[in-house]
């Protein structure tokens, strides 16, 4: 009994710390992005399918001016990045990492 708690209170404490490191932002992808910072991983999934090719390459540059090096953009299984931008290499399939 005394694990699980032990165990239950550190994933609590865990909790806490990741989520207050965390930012959520809603921003307009079609749009310069106002003074947001960078972030060291960005969750683009499934978005990139809705854009014909140009919109993609503006959408990605944006993306990854907000990145830095070292840093992270995940996209959709169903999307790559071929022919988009060659900035970034492939670390998987829809995992991308900036030089």
């Amino acid at each position: 009994m005394k694990k699980r708690m032990t165990f239950m209170l550190s994933a609590v404490a865990l909790f806490v710390m990741v989520v207050g490191s965390v930012k959520f932002l809603q921003v307009n992808l079609n749009e310069p992005f106002p003074n947001i910072g960078t972030f060291d991983i960005v969750f683009l999934r499934n978005v990139l399918i809705y854009f014909n090719g140009e919109t993609k390459r503006k959408v990605v540059s944006r993306v990854l001016s907000v990145v830095p090096s070292g840093g992270w953009l995940l996209i959709g299984h169903s999307e790559s990045l071929h022919g988009v931008n060659d900035s970034v290499h492939a670390v998987a399939p829809s995992i991308y990492r900036k030089p």
